[in-house]
């Protein structure tokens, strides 16, 4: 195949407006790899990431009306829809399913139990955790609210991974005996 002459990304973006072939193959060539690496590190499975990385250039294709440059950069945009569509998948049945006729003492059952979070929207706890000291309430939002795993908030915040597990649990003890 080809390869596709690099083109400025606000012609790449009126190319995917118009519904391009040329415009989503240039897309899709340069941002695959990095979106699939992003999706790996969520999912822990590369056959599962590839269908999620594929589910991922669909809606963007059939969203990109939707992207402004002036929120942000295309990348950004693509990032978040990826990432989103990641955390979508772990929290989806088929996901589901699948851990459960997995043995369960593989370790990917316990590492991706962790990003299953219970629907905590309408229980009040939104209000008493905006009420804890911000270095708690950041971590708090990021982790169970957000759905990032305590490195990736760990990384995202520039502050040491046993920092961020002890604000964590301080937030969470705080939260027990406020409730």
């Amino acid at each position: 195949m080809p390869t596709i002459a690099p083109i400025a990304t606000h012609e790449l973006i009126e190319l995917l407006r118009q519904k391009s072939q040329q415009g989503f193959c240039q897309l899709y060539d340069s941002y695959a790899p990095a979106l699939y690496g992003i999706i790996c590190n969520i999912v822990k499975d590369t056959a599962a990431a590839e269908d999620v990385l594929q589910e991922a250039f669909v809606k963007v294709w059939k969203n990109i009306e939707h992207y402004r440059q002036e929120k942000g950069t295309l990348f950004t945009w693509l990032l978040n829809i990826t990432r989103y569509t990641a955390i979508d998948y772990l929290r989806s049945r088929q996901h589901k399913q699948k851990l459960q006729n997995q043995n369960l003492n593989d370790s990917e059952y316990i590492e991706a139990r962790a990003y299953v979070q219970p629907n905590v929207e309408n229980s009040g706890l939104r209000g008493l955790v905006a009420k804890l000291e911000p270095k708690y309430r950041e971590i708090i939002d990021l982790v169970y609210f957000l759905g990032h795993t305590q490195d990736e908030v760990s990384k995202m915040l520039n502050i040491p991974l046993g920092t961020v597990k002890t604000r964590a649990r301080t937030g969470l003890q705080i939260l027990r005996n406020q409730l």
